[in-house]
C-alpha cells in the first residue's frame, strides 16, 4: 500500500533534485533539463487525472537512479585524477 499521495511522490523527489542544484556541470544540467521536461509534461497533460502523477514519478526516478550512478562514475573518475595529480607532483619534486 502507498503511504504517500501521488503528488507528494512526484513533487518530493522533484525539489530535491532541484534544492542545491545550480547547473554547474552537464550531468547538473540534464538534471535539471529533466525536471523541466517533467514539469512541462505535467502542465500539458493532467486534466485531474491523478495517475499522471504516478507515472512521471516512476520516469523521474528511474532517471534519478541513471543521474546518481553517473555523479559517482564523475566522482571516482576526479578522485582518480586528483591522486594522479599528487602522485606526479611527488615524483616531480623527488626529481
Amino acid at each position: 500500500m502507498r503511504k504517500t499521495p501521488p503528488v507528494r511522490g512526484l513533487l518530493d523527489p522533484l525539489t530535491d533534485a532541484c534544492d542545491t542544484n545550480v547547473g554547474s556541470t552537464p550531468v547538473d544540467l540534464a538534471l535539471m533539463g529533466k525536471v523541466e521536461e517533467i514539469v512541462k509534461r505535467l502542465m500539458s497533460d493532467f486534466k485531474h487525472n491523478f495517475s499522471i502523477f504516478l507515472s512521471l514519478e516512476q520516469a523521474f526516478l528511474k532517471f534519478l537512479m541513471q543521474h546518481r550512478c553517473q555523479v559517482g562514475i564523475m566522482e571516482r573518475r576526479i578522485a582518480e585524477t586528483q591522486r594522479c595529480i599528487s602522485l606526479l607532483g611527488r615524483n616531480w619534486t623527488n626529481t
